[in-house]
């Protein structure tokens, strides 16, 4: 018995060395991506795990995983972007989008122009309480030539006139009214896409005859005036082109006076008692400004003029001697506005 029994205890001894690989085989150390074991076994202890856990450090050649079918789709094949860490070698560069192209519609274009204008005109001469209105119709012609890439010279006057209502002096209707103004100036394109802006300056002429010949209503004699104005335009054009080849145009200028003259018939009066005055006027500005559509070859829209004209010189004359009246006299401050339709035709 006891022969059997040092047999058996023989025979468990060597099947449990035999089961200790076969255990340990079963607990061997998993492998991180780094190389490293995040727990070993330990025999008679089973499975233990590292107190400090080894952070994982991602290598930059790490491939990005595949984008789903449908955002893959919508995206492809350029506009997939990666972070720096993680593009791979082979992925498309992203780049920004292009400028769009400058729509040479907006551009400044060789015409010649034609067409009419009609405006309601207002004059005040504030510290005598002198006022003059009425409406005012007339023709607008102009010729436009480009030079080189995007530079362009420009000629343009308009002359409207109407009978005009007098208040001061009493009361007097259907004065006669002209207005006639010339403009050159010359200027530069700049283009971005469908849009562009075209500063420009120049030199500019008004003309202004109001005939006041007759009697108002208190009995008091009229004579005619006759206003002469130089200044310097400088203006800015902003054009936008629509999708159907259409153009709007802003047009907004400023008009210092560089030199102004007054004319006084006062030898209108009658019977050579007074002699007529030529006033120097010392300085003003006027605004200008229009809103114009064009579609193929016509164009219009609105437009509005202002002139603030500071006081004259005092001039005094008596004629060529033989005048009754020794006359010194000034032209009073005075400002004007004007506002109005455009309608026009260029020919191309």
């Amino acid at each position: 018995m006891s022969v059997w029994k040092k047999r058996i205890n023989l025979l468990v001894f060597s099947a449990c060395l035999v089961g200790v690989p076969t255990l340990a085989s079963a607990y061997e150390p998993e492998m991180s991506a780094t190389g490293r074991p995040e727990w070993k076994y330990q025999p008679g202890q089973g499975p233990h795990y590292f107190d400090r856990v080894v952070p994982r450090t991602v290598s930059s050649r790490t491939t990005q995983a595949p984008l789903p079918a449908v955002v893959a789709a919508e995206s492809a094949p350029s506009a997939r972007y990666y972070h720096p860490s993680t593009q791979p070698a082979n992925a498309p560069v992203a780049t920004a989008a292009p400028a769009p192209a400058a729509d040479l519609r907006a551009k400044t274009q060789s015409t010649i122009d034609f067409g009419v204008q009609g405006s309601s005109y207002h004059y005040h001469e504030s510290s005598l309480a002198v006022k003059t209105q009425g409406a005012q119709f007339g023709v607008t012609a102009a010729i436009t030539g480009v030079f080189g890439n995007q530079w362009f010279g420009r000629l343009d006057t308009r002359i409207v006139g109407g009978p005009v209502h007098y208040k001061g002096s009493g009361e007097s209707d259907h004065d006669p009214n002209v207005i006639g103004e010339f403009r050159a100036t010359g200027g530069r394109d700049f283009l971005w896409g469908r849009f562009g802006v075209a500063p420009y300056a120049g030199l500019g002429y008004r003309y202004l005859r109001n005939d006041a010949r007759g009697t108002t209503s208190s009995g008091a004699s009229g004579y005619r005036r006759e206003s002469n104005y130089f200044f310097i335009p400088v203006g800015l054009q902003n054009k936008m082109v629509f999708s159907d080849g259409s153009r709007l145009t802003l047009t907004t200028e400023f008009d210092p006076l560089i030199y102004g003259r007054q004319k006084s018939r006062l030898s209108d009066i009658g019977n050579d008692l007074y002699p007529d005055l030529t006033n120097r006027q010392k300085g003003g500005y006027g605004l200008h400004g229009d809103l114009m559509y064009k579609r193929n070859s016509w164009s219009f829209g609105p437009f509005v003029n202002y002139w603030n004209i500071n006081q004259s010189d005092t001039s005094c004359s008596d004629g060529d001697g033989t005048t009754f009246f020794y006359i010194c006299g000034f032209e009073p401050h005075n400002h004007t506005v004007e506002y109005g339709f455009n309608l026009r035709y260029s020919f191309h």
